[in-house]
């Protein structure tokens, strides 16, 4: 389920920003040059999912059955396809070199979590779901939460409850696949490799409600272009108003954030305050 922290672009805006989740620290190496199918390199696909399942039948899905669902905390089961198939074909049609690469789920709400690709291919299993089998067999979601499932959800078997680290994104519409170097190129602190543990932070925890430099989702407004956050807002304020969001705001959709320390507050602001001495708009497209 997703939790995200609420910061504040202006006293009318709320800024969404998402729990702690334990992603591994990604080093940045020279990627290898990927091709096309046409020989030509490339660094990115994009897959829109409806393009790819609309074509499927409901007798080509699987019956995916889940221990422990983090948005409905129980077990459930689904209707849907493997996750690593859909790739697999993908890749493997454009030549394209998965090492060194973060995959980027797309939502209809502009949720965008970002993992590392090799977590997919660890001891649990993705699936894309399309119907919730505790439904009948008009319906494929409940009625309360079928604007905002459709058209597919992700999830994943063996996941412990505890286990925070699995995106379980909703509403989802495709996915990118990028190589860490294209990803990173205009977020990550190259000058000063003491911030990298704030980047980090900040990529696992903002950067899928966020953009910074025109990267990350859209559920919350951009934090660097044209005004960085810190900008206008005190850093006292900012880690205080996640904290306690109903303090700043009334009907805030953002509960009180517990699991981030001051620590690792610290260390993303000093990362947001790098981002703010060191804009370079004239080549982000």
């Amino acid at each position: 389920m997703r939790i995200v922290l609420l910061f504040a672009i202006t006293l009318g805006i709320n800024i969404l920003f998402s729990c702690k989740q334990a992603t591994p620290n990604d080093d940045l190496k020279k990627n290898k040059d990927n091709k096309s199918a046409l020989g030509k390199p490339t660094s990115k696909i994009e897959v829109n999912l409806k393009e790819i399942l609309s074509k499927k039948n409901d007798s080509d899905a699987l019956v995916v059955s889940i221990d422990y669902d983090q948005y409905f905390k129980k077990p459930k089961k689904y209707k849907g396809f493997y996750l690593n198939t859909i790739i697999d074909s993908i890749t493997k049609v454009n030549n394209f070199d998965t090492s060194n690469c973060v995959i980027i789920f797309e939502c209809v709400d502009g949720y965008k979590p970002l993992m590392n690709f090799s977590k997919l291919y660890r001891s649990s299993t993705p699936y894309i779901v399309y119907r919730d089998l505790s439904q009948n067999a008009i319906n494929k979601w409940d009625e309360t939460i079928k604007s905002k499932f459709e058209p597919y959800y992700l999830v994943w078997d063996k996941v412990s409850k505890e286990d925070n680290s699995y995106a379980w994104p909703y509403g989802l519409i495709g996915f990118q696949i990028i190589s860490i170097n294209d990803s990173y190129r205009y977020i990550y602190p190259y000058t000063d490799p003491s911030l990298a543990g704030g980047f980090t932070l900040f990529r696992d925890n903002c950067l899928k409600c966020h953009s910074i430099n025109k990267i990350g989702g859209s559920i919350g407004p951009e934090l660097n272009i044209p005004k960085n956050i810190m900008e206008y807002w005190t850093e006292k304020d900012i880690v205080n108003f996640i904290k306690d969001p109903a303090s700043y705001r009334y009907n805030s959709r953002m509960p009180a954030i517990t699991n981030v320390s001051d620590k690792e507050f610290t260390q993303i602001l000093k990362y947001l305050n790098y981002m703010k001495k060191n804009k370079n708009f004239s080549d982000i497209p």
